[in-house]
């Protein structure tokens, strides 16, 4: 779902371009964590949801970046 709203629904490309590194490292996480409990360290987890929160976000960062530009 987040591979979606990144290639269909951001048009901002610098936007576009770091919500795809997020993503990205979120999906390394998910695959290192197969063989053994990544996830459940201490920093990771934070790391992990906080990414997914701005991915899942990014359609109104979008927006407001895109308000932002119509005004300067």
């Amino acid at each position: 779902m987040g591979g979606y709203i990144i290639l269909f629904k951001i048009r901002n490309k610098e936007l576009r371009g770091l919500l795809t590194a997020m993503l990205a490292g979120t999906f390394g996480m998910l695959v290192s964590s197969y063989g053994n409990s990544l996830l459940g360290q201490f920093p990771n987890s934070f790391i992990f949801y906080i990414c997914q929160a701005f991915v899942f976000l990014g359609k109104y960062y979008d927006k407001e970046l895109e308000d932002h530009e119509q005004l300067t």
